[in-house]
């Protein structure tokens, strides 16, 4: 690896747009000096813990991350025994506030159960003397002020001074504001000199103001007299003041001697603390561009949906980048500016990105081949200096490249062998190829010399590579396809563009059949690439629609079972506990009403009101359902009246202490039973057979069917009014198949989203939830995944 490449590839953008996202300056030191390793374990560590606190950064949100300073210089210099000042005890006392919300939100995090083993070892770094932390942040107001009660005696010393200010400051404004001083003096403002307050006093009238003289204005037209009256009360503040000064640096010191006998845990803290400012960084900017963690391997590159990050997201077309296994070198064909160097720049870059730890913009599944070295010859990089053409130079890239290439190499060459003449640029290009693959080095190198073309078709461990172009808007589509040669598209372009058909067939006419059979093949096996690829993505996307279709009935089949679970254990124990529940959440709504009285508008009083009542009533609705329910079952019939069970029958399961119409003869000795909108499985000696109930008997509870969205959108809503729609919204979206479903609740400043997720946290059928990608909504909205 050499800065040289980073350069190249552009580095540099990448890590100062993470570190933007960090809080602390160690933290932003940190990422912007991150180098790739080459070591697989220590990439593999990095990973996870990236993939980690991407997790918590989706699934709960951001940590406490707020500004502190670069507090370890002054532990260590605490622990040495020095006394620090004021505002370095500021500073580590705002670092010591941020460590404790960070614990706080350790406690929140907890409560997800999340697999973060890497995350939750940093965390457990973090111990702070709750105490210790409380009393600095009492004492020290400010980088410049320590407060008045940060102890007895610096508390009644400034009693003192502040008592002695206001009897020296009354002296002296009774002889500024006594008419028969008026005329002595240059300014009715006393000045503070040598720590005392003076009168200006202007020099002719010398002796008419008895007092010590402090001082002379630079003109000596004005001098400073101390009144006769506060010199001693003058002296008294002094020494007040120096006591005061004593007083506050014992303090210091106090502090800092306790400071220094927690240094050791506070310096292992504050680099956990750095780690994590750092790691939600990365997350934060994997968030926004939609990363994923790459599997390494030691054979092959398999990058799905690759997008370059310096790229804008609403332009840049994600590409399958395949390097390594059956071919070392990939060559890429096409129009300039069809986006060549894009695709080898995004493998170069994604790849650095890795090996630094960063989570990349790819599909899910993708692999990377951890690489030692990484070359690139990329751009125009003529030296004026020493006096080297375009060509010279990438000669001399490419020479440090061939001498330094093993199979452990990255190589990424833009357009090999230009800057000469075509003949000797393509044999030049073929060498360095050969060379390339005896050393076993991966290549991704782009031309628009034909020759190479053919070369890389017959050469094996080469192959070609080209950038999409549609013809019939003559625009590239940047978008790489692997296994076909590009085409030559100048003449077609030239035509389309209007230029003379007779000029068109001449140049036609000059070029070698040789070459114009060779474009043909090209173009033929182009067009019956497409049609397969197309037939493929069909065939994709059934298999797709059919895998959906698959996981949603399993997800029905499993909240069914689940269901059924829940039926088998009930009893009337726990339908009472059921009622009991139903009751406590109307209690606890009504004790929320009072809570937000004082808060909410006298409409959204009203709305919360009717909320209140209708769980009241849905209380009531449900006691008297599962009376019903537990009432006494239909008469038994006797063995000589039941006879043999039959499709149609109407059972009582003793289990569930409910009735059932039999669906099905399973077998000899089981059947299948509906009980409401479940079927389930019994033997035959678990239910009794039992008389149809009168029709009028029957309660038939109808849900009228309708369309549920697979997102809710309440913006401008109050919380009271949002949360009620959630909750039956997400009530549908079971009914209706969702396995995950969009809450829209916008940004703003932040209140509805609190009060949304605070509710999903508890909602029993939510298994997760977390914040929308950049595509989604961002902050904007919640995506809940539902059980």
């Amino acid at each position: 690896m050499n800065e040289k490449t980073f350069r190249v590839l552009e580095l540099e953008k990448i890590l100062h747009s993470i570190a933007e996202r960090a809080k602390s300056k160690a933290a932003k030191e940190q990422i912007v000096h991150l180098k790739p390793s080459t070591n697989v374990a220590v990439i593999e560590n990095n990973l996870t813990k990236a993939e980690e606190a991407y997790e918590i950064f989706t699934t709960v949100g951001d940590i406490s991350r707020t500004a502190f300073s670069a507090v370890d210089d002054f532990i260590v210099k605490a622990q040495k025994g020095s006394v620090l000042s004021i505002a370095e005890l500021h500073a580590v006392k705002t670092f010591l506030r941020t460590c404790l919300n960070i614990m706080k939100d350790y406690e929140k995090i907890a409560l997800y159960q999340l697999n973060i083993p890497h995350i939750r070892a940093i965390f457990s770094y973090i111990s702070i003397d709750r105490e210790f932390a409380f009393r600095l942040d009492k004492a020290v107001l400010s980088s410049e002020e320590i407060d008045d009660n940060a102890s007895k005696e610096l508390a009644d010393i400034r009693r003192q001074l502040g008592r002695l200010q206001g009897e020296i400051s009354n002296s002296v404004y009774a002889i500024l504001n006594h008419p028969a001083y008026r005329a002595y003096l240059s300014d009715n403002v006393p000045a503070m000199k040598n720590r005392r307050l003076t009168i200006p006093l202007r020099a002719e009238y010398r002796g008419k103001i008895k007092g010590v003289v402090q001082d002379i204005s630079a003109s000596g037209a004005t001098i400073f007299i101390e009144p006769e009256k506060t010199v001693q009360l003058n002296s008294k503040l002094v020494e007040a003041q120096t006591k005061e000064a004593i007083e506050t640096e014992r303090i210091l010191a106090e502090f800092s001697a306790e400071l220094s006998m927690m240094a050791e845990s506070l310096l292992i803290a504050y680099d956990a603390m750095v780690e994590l400012d750092a790691l939600f960084a990365k997350a934060s900017y994997a968030a926004l561009m939609q990363c994923t963690r790459p599997a390494l391997n030691e054979e092959q590159t398999r990058l799905y949906e690759a997008r370059h990050p310096l790229i804008d997201a609403d332009s840049v077309v994600p590409s399958d980048i395949f390097l390594g296994g059956t071919y070392q070198i990939i060559l890429i064909t096409g129009p300039n500016t069809g986006g060549k160097t894009v695709a080898i720049k995004t493998l170069g870059l994604l790849s650095i990105m890795a090996q630094c730890g960063l989570m990349i913009p790819v599909k899910q599944g993708s692999q990377l081949k951890v690489f030692e070295k990484i070359y690139a010859d990329i751009g125009d990089e003529q030296n004026i200096e020493q006096s080297l053409s375009t060509f010279s130079s990438h000669m001399a890239n490419l020479i440090y490249i061939l001498d330094s290439a093993d199979k452990n190499t990255l190589v990424l060459i833009d357009e090999i062998g230009a800057g000469t003449d075509p003949q000797e640029g393509s044999a030049l290009g073929m060498a360095l190829m050969d060379c390339l693959l005896q050393k076993g080095a991966y290549c991704l190198i782009t031309t628009h010399y034909s020759e190479l073309k053919k070369y890389a078709m017959e050469q094996p461990g080469v192959i070609n590579a080209s950038m999409e172009f549609d013809s019939l808007t003559l625009k590239p589509l940047f978008k790489l396809s692997i296994g076909l040669p590009g085409e030559s598209n100048a003449l077609k372009i030239a035509r389309r563009l209007g230029l003379d058909e007779k000029v068109v067939q001449r140049a036609e006419a000059y070029l070698d059949n040789k070459e114009k059979d060779f474009d043909e093949a090209v173009r033929l096996i182009r067009k019956q690439s497409r049609e397969a690829e197309d037939k493929l993505r069909q065939a994709d996307e059934l298999q797709l629609a059919a895998k959906q279709r698959l996981e949603e009935a399993e997800a029905q089949i499993r909240r069914a079972t689940a269901k059924g679970k829940e039926i088998l254990r009930a009893s009337q124990e726990e339908a009472g506990m059921l009622l009991s529940s139903v009751a406590e959440q109307a209690k606890q709504t009504t004790e929320e009403l009072r809570r937000i009285k004082h808060e909410a508008d006298a409409a959204a009083v009203a709305r919360a009101k009717s909320v209140a009542e209708k769980a009241e009533e849905e209380a009531d609705r449900l006691r008297q359902a599962v009376t019903n329910e537990m009432s006494k079952p239909a008469r038994v019939l006797k063995t000589e009246e039941a006879g043999e069970l039959v499709k149609g029958d109407r059972v009582y399961i003793t289990a569930l202490q409910a009735e059932g119409d039999v669906r099905s003869i399973l077998d000899e000795d089981h059947i299948e039973v509906a009980v409401g909108a479940m079927r389930l499985r019994f033997a035959k000696n678990q239910v009794q057979k039992i008389e149809k109930r009168e029709q009028k008997s029957t309660v038939l509870i109808k849900r009228e069917t309708r369309h549920v969205s697979s997102e809710i959108d309440v913006r401008g809503m109050d919380s009271i009014e949002a949360l009620s729609l959630i909750d039956k919204y997400i009530d549908d979206a079971l009914v209706a198949g969702y396995q995950t479903v969009r809450i829209i609740h916008g940004k703003g400043e932040g209140i509805l989203r609190r009060e949304t997720l605070q509710y999903l946290k508890t909602h029993p059928h939510v298994k997760s939830f977390r914040q929308g990608a950049y595509n989604e909504g961002g902050s904007g909205v919640t995506v809940a995944v539902l059980k």
